[in-house]
């Protein structure tokens, strides 16, 4: 019985196996090399309403000599092997976009002001580089124009479940603050201040307070200003001095105990970043 329901699928799986051996060669396309012969973009990228086209075969018959019965040594400038690993592409998922490049073009703008020079390879835009360009012409920028399914009311695919934990941990690692950041495309500074005014970040605790807080101004003091000003500082050390890690200074003493001509004070007018850049 089991060999009789076996054996009607015995084609099936080794056309799969068949499938799955049989995978695309993959492409080691130099732009330098066509672009050192004089040949520009659309030379194979064909336009095509609003869209360019990728070059297929026909394309590179134009001036290439092909057959694939007797392929020639040349054929591996372009064709690794499959031993060889291609040149990983970008796969980031771009269905939801609408682009015309049609419209850049009219307006004179180069392949290569989007897409680099391509000597060495492609080079796909991502979103940093429409807006930092969009910008400049735009004073509001209407994202639907490209995004045909944003909704207001649907987070971005990266907004994920921990998103909150880890969101203020990328843009550090993206450099700057979040004025640089593609945050603010959608966010504004009140954003920030909805939740974090009342909420500490997880790493405030009662020890960071007591002797993590100082090591880490001194480390990055521009992070502690992203949410912290002066007063900040004035509202707990006019009460309870600074203690530097001295052995000479104990807690509770007040620095004039000591110090009895002090060489400045903590004013308002004069803050202790002023002095205390590091």
């Amino acid at each position: 019985m089991s060999n009789t329901i076996f054996k009607p699928i015995l084609p099936i799986i080794f056309l799969a196996l068949l499938v799955a051996g049989c995978k695309e060669e993959g492409l080691n396309f130099i732009h330098n090399n066509h672009l050192e012969r004089g040949l520009e973009c659309p030379t194979c990228h064909i336009q095509t309403e609003d869209l360019p086209s990728l070059p297929d075969e026909d394309i590179c018959r134009t001036c290439h000599e092909i057959d694939r019965n007797n392929p020639s040594d040349k054929c591996r400038l372009c064709h690794r092997g499959k031993e060889e690993k291609s040149k990983p592409r970008d796969r980031k998922n771009y269905a939801d976009l609408q682009f015309s490049h049609k419209n850049h073009l009219e307006r004179e703008i180069k392949c290569e002001e989007c897409h680099g020079t391509a000597k060495d390879g492609y080079s796909i835009p991502v979103m940093e580089d429409c807006i930092r360009c969009h910008s400049q012409i735009e004073q509001k920028i209407d994202c639907s124009k490209c995004h045909m399914k944003l909704k207001k009311d649907e987070r971005p695919q990266n907004h994920d479940y921990d998103w909150k934990t880890r969101h203020g941990k990328e843009i550090t690692l993206e450099g700057g603050s979040p004025e640089n950041q593609r945050c603010y495309i959608c966010h504004n500074q009140a954003s920030c201040d909805t939740c974090h005014k009342d909420e500490k970040p997880q790493n405030h605790t009662n020890q960071w307070r007591l002797r993590g807080h100082q090591v880490m101004g001194r480390i990055n003091r521009s992070q502690c200003a992203a949410c912290h000003r002066q007063d900040f500082c004035v509202s707990c050390h006019s009460e309870a001095p600074a203690i530097p890690n001295n052995s000479s200074h104990r807690p509770g003493r007040s620095c004039s105990l000591c110090h009895v001509r002090l060489s400045h004070s903590v004013t308002d007018e004069t803050g202790c970043t002023r002095c205390h850049a590091n």
